[in-house]
């Protein structure tokens, strides 16, 4: 054996394999010739992608001189070392605990500079490139924090503003925290369990004491983050209050701090937030009416690294987090996470584990209104496919606000060209056609927010076929949209799904239905004067609007009012009711009508608007 360009030695070889093993990563498989002792062939022993450059700036800019590249001994300088020692760990981290090969997926280079002054310092960075850090800041946690900021570029690439700036901020503090407490041997509440992870020349840290926690000055240097700087802790992930920093999102310090324009919109304050979250995670906590057991650090880092570089991306916020988490934690259960300290899977995640998640979330408020947005609303009661409203031919009310994201996607091969969009926030509607024929639905110019329309078959519990779709119709305002000429069945339903062509937009408008019979006949249109279907019965006076909301007026709970004939109203109440409010749609009658011998009451040409009517009665004898 040899390496290319060897000389052959012509002849083979007796001799002895060996194993040395070197500092850190420098074991080498070696060949010595049985009779003679020399080198017949060595090679490394480890295949690594690892590859670190430490530069020492100097007092100066960025690079400066090379310090210390992959393999190279010890220089002696602490800060050279710590930071090339917290890379390897923060490597390992990455490949032997998540399967990722360094920061960018692709084994890249991990480079920082130590001793660098560029007019800002005390401070420490990530220029989308490396890291640099000034004097007295070469910490493991700060170090690993600075990375992780890498980390984020590469896969969410969160921006650094408001909220989505905030989750940035907090995941380096998760990050550069979960790599002090495992190189110091302290992932646990307790003293330290053994030989500092991985090794390095600088050992594990000051990660003592390690004991629980119990307030702001309690002494433990658990979840306190730049301890060992020269600058001391800066931010606390279990007590984030103690340094200003909300611990939730309904702590009045997150108005206070995570609000207004500094600061990029808060983020190294409301960062606060999921930092607590993930200390409770690890350890277990009561707070905000929610318990939370423990779940460890190996299996909490796995959700939240899955969150981060699988399904957040640019703009998410705090409640999109939340969802995503959750998801993150919902695609481990049954999995084992690698414990980075051995490469090899740990405990398995379960559904317990992931419940833990979903109270963590809610403890800390990641869905809360904050910076004085009001709460939203309950969804429309049409929210769902399977509370579809009944349409009628004419104009229909639509209302999308609060509506939520839900059934199967949209099939845009229907509809080539029109750009379907995302198909959210949708609201649901049923039509049952009279006879076989012709069903168009419109928004066109009668709707205010841009719509996706489409049109199905079967039934809500997973059988649904889409007929047709559209996204945008040339010609409608807003970009709304139309479907038309959908042959249908008579006495088969059809859902109508009304959705949003951009996910988390929503609006009101009117949905316009018409329909043409097998036989070409129009059917009735309960709302345009008009005797559509050749009937001699116009709009609510023919039977095919009955039950059309065009034809009824609203009560409260307590007046109930339906239709009568033609543009009649009735009403009906409880004993014991009196001055009710209700709204007439059309220009009609009311008649109210008491049970028993009781006299009626009518009121002719009753305006379309709101009215009260009081109800009293006397006792007889």
């Amino acid at each position: 054996p040899g390496w290319w360009g060897d000389p052959n030695l012509q002849r083979p070889v007796l001799a002895h394999h060996l194993v040395l093993e070197g500092s850190e990563m420098l074991a080498q498989h070696v060949l010595v010739d049985a009779r003679t002792g020399e080198l017949v062939d060595h090679w490394p022993a480890v295949h690594t992608a690892l590859f670190r450059e430490v530069y020492d700036g100097s007092g100066g800019g960025l690079p400066g001189n090379l310090a210390r590249a992959e393999g190279a001994a010890a220089t002696g300088d602490l800060e050279v070392d710590d930071t090339y020692d917290t890379s390897g760990d923060f490597y390992r981290l990455l490949f032997d605990g998540l399967g990722r090969d360094s920061l960018d997926g692709s084994g890249g280079t991990w480079t920082s500079t130590v001793h660098w002054n560029d007019g800002i310092c005390p401070n420490a960075i990530w220029n989308g490139n490396q890291v640099a850090l000034c004097d007295g800041l070469a910490t493991d946690d700060v170090v690993a924090h600075e990375f992780t900021h890498g980390l984020t570029q590469f896969t969410a690439n969160l921006i650094y503003q408001n909220q989505s700036g905030q989750l940035n901020e907090a995941f380096s503090d998760i990050f550069g925290e979960a790599i002090d407490l495992w190189n110091g041997d302290v992932s646990d509440v307790g003293p330290p369990g053994g030989t500092p992870w991985p090794g390095g020349s600088t050992g594990g840290g000051l990660d003592t004491p390690n004991t629980a926690r119990t307030d702001c000055n309690d002494g433990s240097a658990r979840w306190r983050l730049g301890e060992e700087t020269s600058l001391d802790a800066i931010r606390d992930m279990w007590f984030p209050e103690c340094f200003g920093d909300p611990p939730s999102t309904t702590d009045p310090l997150y108005n206070q701090n995570a609000c207004g324009p500094s600061d990029n919109g808060g983020v190294h304050s409301g960062s606060g937030v999921l930092n607590h979250s993930f200390a409770m995670l690890v350890d277990g906590k009561d707070f905000n009416g929610q318990t939370i057991s423990p779940i460890g650090l190996t299996k909490a880092v796995a959700v939240y690294f899955r969150a981060l570089t699988v399904y957040m991306t640019a703009g998410t916020d705090f409640p999109e987090a939340e969802t995503l988490m959750n998801q993150a934690a919902a695609d481990l259960v049954n999995s084992s996470p690698n414990d980075p300290r051995t490469g090899t899977p740990g405990d398995v995640f379960t559904q317990d584990d992931a419940d833990q998640v979903a109270a963590s979330m809610i403890a800390v408020g990641m869905s809360e209104p904050v910076c004085g947005q009001a709460p939203p609303g309950p969804p429309p009661s049409n929210d769902d496919c399977a509370e579809a409203i009944t349409l009628f031919v004419g104009l229909n009310d639509i209302d999308s606000n609060n509506a939520t994201s839900g059934g199967p996607p949209g099939d845009s091969s229907q509809c080539a060209g029109t750009f379907l969009g995302d198909v959210g926030n949708d609201i649901w509607y049923r039509y049952l056609p009279p006879e076989d024929g012709l069903l168009t639905v419109s928004t066109c110019n009668i709707a205010n927010w841009d719509t996706d329309l489409l049109v199905y078959s079967g039934n809500c519990g997973g059988g649904l076929t889409q007929l047709a779709c559209n996204g945008d119709t040339g010609g409608c305002s807003t970009f709304t949209s139309v479907v038309e000429n959908v042959p249908v069945t008579g006495g088969e339903i059809y859902l109508v799904r009304v959705a949003s062509w951009s996910e988390g937009t929503t609006g009101t408008g009117q949905l316009d239905v018409s329909f043409v019979g097998g036989g070409g006949g129009a059917v009735e249109n309960c709302s345009n004067g008009t005797d559509d279907d050749n009937d001699g019965l116009v709009d609510c006076e023919d039977p095919d609007c009955v039950g059309d909301p065009d034809c009824i007026c609203e009560g409260t709970t307590s007046l109930a009012c339906s239709q009568g004939s033609g543009n009649d109203a009735l009403l009906s109440w409880a004993n014991g009711e009196a001055y009710t409010e209700i709204t007439v749609r059309r220009d009609g009658i009311i008649v109210a009508t008491l049970p028993g011998t009781s006299t009626n009451h009518t009121d002719f040409s009753v305006p379309t608007g709101s009215h009260t009517y009081g109800v009293t009665g006397s006792c007889g004898g």
